[in-house]
């Protein structure tokens, strides 16, 4: 199995450096032959954009070696002599009491030993309700000393908060009983002989809302997955455990910005893994929001993670991965639009489409799927490709996401639901009209073009297939929350 790995991880490192020269080839072939008008030359300029989020793409994976297996929790309990002390932080803010009772149920349940396991709920504002339900459970309750107080800065100051781990769950999630096992391990090295500690600042786990399958976050997409590591895997809020020392030193802690607070413990040298094997699943997901989990991406790369902090060269590799993943709205929309410009008017931004361009063309394109496919175990292929359609087909919430960062909005969630439905729906409906007018326009009569029309609608089918997905916004207002044995149990992990 081992062996099977490492010859994808080199297989792909061959393929998608031959992506790349290809996409160099291609793109110098259109500018000194190919270009038309201006058109031509935006529609170049698109090209650019996705051999450059290409380059990110595979430079961020390059380096990356299959990790070892995740030592048994037998194993990691024989490595030390008591295990670290995990304090849970139930992070509450004008959440419904019930809620919180359920996940601090969960959280009591998680497998591990009692005396090594705290969980508190860190209130926003004191609430005499919530305290005696927290009495009731029982657990530890602390309101902060005033509204505007960080819950996660206040219980970095409290004398009762000293675990080593501090484990972050938002009311109305649920944990899986194994989380720790399967977080714990990333923190130390060879813990099946002597365990010692990493650079390993945080551990997220995966994300989904309750009735999906699968992991649905916009931030867990193309960069998570398939992916047991990731020095910069980002810091999502709810699901993460975070080694105490990380935090300090950083001078002010803000939760409502999970992003950026995973960026400054990364421009502090710490490193980051996203784990699979174990998932959170709640109701309103943080950041869960595309065009709001997109605008904290923004906000968190305004540390520059990039160049003069102790970052990885792996991880400066993987920000500009999410920094042109997070930015290419404009270029998904080029794309989308020029088939339906070619259909209906039979303008094209080459001089044809024949057998030069497919040249140039065909290896390039080629190249850059395989190097996608050899990207994912095959397991995943399926996970990735919805990712890609979510990507694409929400084009309009990265435009929006880039110009509201660039005016300075906070990426705050405060709205639950916060859907741009129109810009997808109304393209799905240009592109069928424009594969209606182009089949019109070469019906009944033998063109010589017919090539360069097949190319066009398969590429507005191709569109089409990006564009009909369900979108990764769901709203769950009706959710009825499960009994306490409910929430306790493990649930079996569907996400592939």
């Amino acid at each position: 199995m081992e062996g099977r790995k490492l010859m994808r991880v080199y297989l792909f490192r061959w393929a998608g450096l031959l992506h790349l020269i290809a996409g160099v080839m291609y793109l110098y072939w259109r500018l000194t032959a190919g270009l038309m008008d201006l058109g031509s030359l935006l529609f170049w300029g698109a090209e650019l954009y996705v051999w450059l989020a290409a380059v990110g793409f595979t430079l961020s994976r390059y380096p990356q070696v299959p990790r070892e297996t995740i030592p048994s929790p037998e194993v990691l309990r024989r490595s030390f002599f008591q295990l670290p002390r995990v304090d849970v932080l139930v992070l509450r803010q004008w959440d419904s009491l019930e809620a919180t009772r359920q996940t601090v149920l969960s959280a009591l349940h998680l497998d591990y030993p009692w005396e090594r396991l705290f969980v508190h709920i860190v209130d926003r504002v004191e609430d005499e309700e919530m305290a005696k339900a927290a009495r009731a459970i029982p657990c530890e309750y602390w309101a902060c000393p005033s509204p505007t107080a960080d819950p996660l800065a206040y219980a970095m100051g409290s004398p009762h908060i000293q675990g080593e781990y501090l484990l972050l769950v938002q009311p109305g999630h649920f944990l899986e009983r194994d989380f720790l096992w399967q977080t714990l391990p990333h923190f130390y090295d060879s813990p099946e002989r002597a365990p010692i500690v990493n650079r390993t600042g945080f551990v997220q786990a995966m994300l989904r809302t309750l009735g999906q399958p699968r992991a649905v976050h916009p931030l867990q997409q193309l960069l998570a997955v398939g992916s047991q590591g990731y020095q910069a895997a980002p810091l999502l809020g709810s699901g993460c455990l975070i080694r105490r020392k990380a935090l300090e030193g950083i001078p002010r802690i803000d939760i409502r910005r999970p992003v950026q607070l995973g960026c400054q413990m990364h421009c502090r040298g710490w490193q980051s893994q996203l784990v699979r094997q174990t998932q959170v699943t709640g109701v309103l997901l943080p950041l869960r929001n595309r065009r709001v989990a997109l605008l904290a991406l923004f906000s968190a790369l305004r540390e520059n993670p990039f160049w003069g902090k102790p970052t990885t060269q792996q991880q400066r590799f993987q920000y500009l991965w999410l920094a042109l993943w997070a930015a290419g709205g404009m270029a998904e929309l080029v794309y989308l639009a020029v088939p339906m410009v070619f259909l209906c008017t039979g303008w094209m931004p080459v001089p044809a489409f024949d057998r030069v361009f497919f040249a140039w063309f065909l290896p390039y394109a080629l190249l850059g799927r395989i190097s996608w496919l050899l990207a994912f175990p095959p397991h995943l292929w399926g996970a990735a490709w919805q990712s890609e359609r979510q990507t694409g087909s929400q084009f309009f919430q990265s435009i929006q996401a880039l110009v509201q960062s660039l005016q300075g909005v906070p990426p705050y969630p405060e709205q639950p639901s916060q859907l741009s439905l129109g810009p997808q729906a109304l393209a799905i409906v240009l592109t069928f009209l424009a594969m209606g007018v182009g089949s019109l326009r070469s019906a009944g009569s033998w063109d010589p073009s017919w090539p360069e029309l097949l190319f066009g609608l398969v590429w507005a089918f191709y569109n089409l297939m990006i564009l009909t997905v369900r979108p990764d916004d769901h709203d769950f207002a009706g959710f009825a929350f499960p009994s306490s044995s409910a929430a306790a149990a493990t649930e079996e992990s569907a996400d592939p």
